[in-house]
Parts: structure tokens; sequence; C-alpha cells
């Protein structure tokens, strides 16, 4: 399955639909970031007067270093029913490139924090390290500590 869209093949009201798996090669390779060798993808395009509108649906495993014991950690990315309209005016030649579309949109999922099977058995030997919370028994005055 390839990642473009021919506007041509989308006259009077048809949709192209997709689905299957295709390989992950477009995505970055880093050394903190990898992913699983496939993307499983679904979606539909059709126009809507003088737009492209795409809906897709895609899922993948990335693999990212626990926030805490830094060991490689599996992360499920989703996109649900995400839509993307494109002006058919901009796209040249009538044929759409959507791997840049889906690189971003999966890459936007990606977590700011991960820990490793959900609780990292390590968090214990950092937490002395970690910001305690503040008692509201302290004789500090917190005047907003009631709204």
């Amino acid at each position: 399955m390839e990642l473009k869209i021919y506007i041509d093949r989308l006259k009077e009201g048809q949709k192209e639909t997709f689905k299957g798996k295709i390989s992950s090669d477009f995505l970055p390779k880093e050394q903190d970031l990898s992913f699983e060798k496939e993307i499983e993808l679904s979606g539909e395009a059709y126009t809507a007067g003088d737009h492209l509108m795409i809906k897709l649906n895609a899922k993948i495993l990335a693999f990212l270093p626990c926030s805490i014991c830094n060991k490689p950690t599996e992360v499920p990315l989703i996109l649900s029913d995400f839509y993307h309209a494109e002006s058919i005016e901009e796209i040249p030649a009538g044929v759409f490139d959507f791997s840049e579309l889906l690189r971003t949109d999966l890459l936007l999922q990606l977590p700011k924090f991960i820990e490793c099977q959900g609780k990292c058995p390590e968090r214990d030997t950092i937490k002395k390290y970690l910001k305690q919370e503040v008692s509201q028994k302290d004789n500090t005055n917190f005047p907003f500590s009631i709204l």
C-alpha cells in the first residue's frame, strides 16, 4: 500500500478506502526512539467541494526509554478518526502524498513521560531525589489553597 492519493480517482463522490500494514521506514530512527516494523493503517479519502478529505486510523508500537530506569519501554501510538482537509488547488499534479502528515501526527502522540510496567520498579531508588509534597499542616500561609 502506498501513501498517495490520486485526486482523479475521486470524481463524482467516489471514495478511496485503504486498509493494511505499511512499512515504518519513513518514521525517524534515533538512538532513544524506535518503531515496530509495520503500521496498521486504515482510512478513506474523498473530495468535498474543492477539498480533499482524509480520515485515518493508525496504530504502531514505539520504543522509548523509561524516564526512571532508562530501559526500553513499549508505547502504543494510536491515531483514531484523525481527519485532515487539503485544498485540491494546493496538491501538485493531483497526487497527495500523506506520509509526512501521518509521520507528524504519529510523532505528536509520543508521551512526554513514560514509565516501564506502568510504575517503574526503580522509582523507590530515586524517591529521595524527587520533590516532596508540601503538607497543609505546615505553618506556611497558602492564601489560595481553599479555592
